[in-house]
């Protein structure tokens, strides 16, 4: 479950240096993981406005699966696009997606709204 990863990666933080950015990471690397992307690697951020818009297009599909339906699923269909684009671009706005997922439903208890 890649909720209890993160909760599992943030608790082994201690808890005083527990803050948005450590969840965030923590997010990152359980997400970057699941993409086969190299761990430690920081890439540069790439947003969906520097795709083309078919490409945008289906990073937002991928992201819209991923937090309504099966997020593994839409890991999947990144990795098989095979686009380093498309991956980094799915990767970079499921993190912000599911940051924000997590504290809105309290999964974050560190962290509230």
């Amino acid at each position: 479950n890649i909720h209890e990863e993160i909760r599992q990666r943030v608790e082994s933080t201690p808890e005083e240096s527990r803050n948005e950015d450590v969840h965030k990471e923590a997010i990152h690397q359980v997400v970057g993981e699941r993409l086969g992307k190299p761990t430690g690697q920081v890439a540069p951020v790439s947003s969906s406005a520097s795709l083309d818009p078919v490409a945008a297009a289906q990073v937002d599909l991928l992201v819209e699966e991923a937090m309504t339906k099966d997020i593994d699923g839409a890991i999947e269909k990144a990795k098989k696009s095979n686009d380093p684009a498309v991956i980094d671009a799915f990767h970079d706005a499921l993190v912000g997606k599911l940051f924000e997922h997590l504290v809105d439903a309290g999964k974050l208890k560190y962290l509230t709204r």
